[in-house]
Order: C-alpha cells, then structure tokens, then sequence
C-alpha cells in the first residue's frame, strides 16, 4: 500500500523512485491511502502551526485541487476510488476498514482504541483508556476499557450514514429507516441529487465524486429535517 498524505504534510506523487517503480500510482501499488491532516488547536500539529513552524500550508482551494488531482492519477493507473481517503485495484480493497465503513461491529483493541459492539441489549459504543499505562493496568484486571454506551437506534442511523457514505457503495435506504424508524426527508434527497452531489438507485444512497469533496456539508444536508 503506498500512502500520500495531503496538507499539512504532502508528499507528491512525483517524489524519486527505484528504477523499476513507475511515476505516481502505477501497476506495482493494488492500495492507496490519500490522507489530509488537519491542524485542530488541541494537538501538536495545531500548536506548531499556531506558533509559526508550519509554513506555507495550501489553502482549502488548493487541498480540494490536490484532492481531485489525485482522483485523476489514480484513475489512470487502474484504481478504483472505493472509499474517501482509498484506492485499490479491483480485489484489493481493505476488508477490516470496510467493516466499520459498512458500520459492522469491530473491537477497540489498545490505548484509545473506540470500537462498536453489539449483543442482546443492543449495540455500544467502547472507548479504551488513552494514557498507555492506565490502558495497561486496566487490562490486567478486566478489558482496558474505559467507558461503554449504548448506542440509540436514531443515533446508530446517523452513525451508519457517516460512514457508509464514504464508501462508494453507498448506504441502504431500508436499513437507515429501520434503524432511525422514519425515512429520509424527500425534499433533501431531490435538492442533492439536483446539486449533483448523490444519486439513488436501487434503495442505496451514493455520493458522487463532487458529494465526496464536500461529505461533512452532504450528510449535514441529508439528515436534516
């Protein structure tokens, strides 16, 4: 898997390669990672930044421009945009990570690991201690685990929603309305499919290549009411 991270920290596609390595993301990579860093105040990224040593960061215009110039590379090369932030040869997707995108049930296993559970009660959400050592002592004694919350049915909906719109496969109607007990507001579906940022077919909901580049803002507009 070769792994481009985007702004703050880009490295290009056209970065010198052993001999036998075409440019960008030719035949010997089946995976690709595209990842944008952010710079939250609360993390070391954001502390340098705010303090001067991060310099001469692209702007949002030339992140998304970066975003869609890696669409194009990848799609030349043969790999199919299957998620957001990844890229794979046909048969070389990842099968852990798109078992949280399909909003499955998976352990969080290590120092602020989070993960979804579900058993008769219903389905939870697992949070493990973040401090290394607590993580290690509580582990000793029980799971690691420092907090678990049921999850609601409406709020497993918008959690499903999050993250299944990021796989180009989409989300199911028919389980968004099971879990959430309503549908979703026709009139938002009509107003993005106009804006061309999703299609529907076949009871799932798709974002479009343009839906992607704005997701956050997509699935604000979708579940509103």
């Amino acid at each position: 898997t070769l792994i481009l991270i985007l702004p703050p920290l880009f490295l290009p596609v056209n970065l010198p390669r052993p001999a036998n390595v075409p440019n960008g993301c030719a035949s010997p990579f089946t995976s690709f990672t595209s990842l944008k860093l952010t710079t939250s105040s609360n993390t070391a990224f954001g502390r340098l930044h705010k303090n001067g040593k991060l310099m001469g960061l692209p702007n949002e215009q030339t992140s998304g421009e970066l975003y869609h110039t890696t669409n194009s590379i990848c799609s030349l090369n043969g790999l199919f945009h299957y998620e957001v932030s990844n890229y794979a040869k046909l048969g070389h997707e990842s099968i852990h990570n798109k078992i949280y995108w399909n909003y499955g049930d998976y352990v969080g296993i290590g120092p602020g690991a989070h993960g979804r559970l579900s058993n008769s009660k219903g389905r939870y959400a697992t949070q493990s201690h973040s401090n290394p050592d607590k993580w290690v002592k509580s582990v000793r004694k029980s799971t690691g685990e420092s907090t678990r919350t049921l999850i609601s049915k409406p709020d497993q909906a918008d959690e499903m929603v999050m993250m299944g719109l990021r796989l180009s496969s989409g989300i199911s109607k028919a389980r968004y309305q099971k879990l959430s007990g309503k549908k979703f507001n026709e009139k938002n579906l009509t107003n993005l499919i106009n804006d061309d940022l999703i299609l529907v077919e076949k009871g799932f909901i798709r974002a479009t290549e343009s839906g992607r580049a704005v997701l956050n803002s997509l699935i604000l507009s979708l579940l509103s009411d």
